[in-house]
């Protein structure tokens, strides 16, 4: 299983309930709130894209099938933005 946590070059920053973050190695800049904060506070560990459906599942009573398309969808934008770094397995963190 690919774990994914936050890209440690990336600047952000939380204020009244918003976090923002800012790509410093591609220069985007990307906003969000709610659950999309939880989960960005969420990858500040590893996590697979598994682990943080069933977060969102748990913690806000969303259905599993439209978190795992919010959820895909939200991973897909802080990849694109250069905002997570993929960490191989959990396997491979044990060793």
């Amino acid at each position: 299983m690919t774990l994914l946590h936050r890209n440690q070059d990336a600047l952000w920053t939380e204020f009244d309930g918003q976090v923002v973050v800012l790509s410093v190695a591609t220069g985007h800049y990307f906003e969000t709130r709610g659950i999309g904060g939880a989960i960005w506070h969420l990858l500040a560990s590893p996590h697979g894209a598994d682990d943080v459906v069933r977060h969102v599942v748990d913690r806000y009573q969303v259905e599993q099938a439209q978190a795992q398309r919010d959820v895909t969808a939200f991973l897909q934008s802080l990849d694109r933005a250069g905002l997570l770094v993929e960490s191989g397995s959990a396997a491979a963190l044990a060793r």
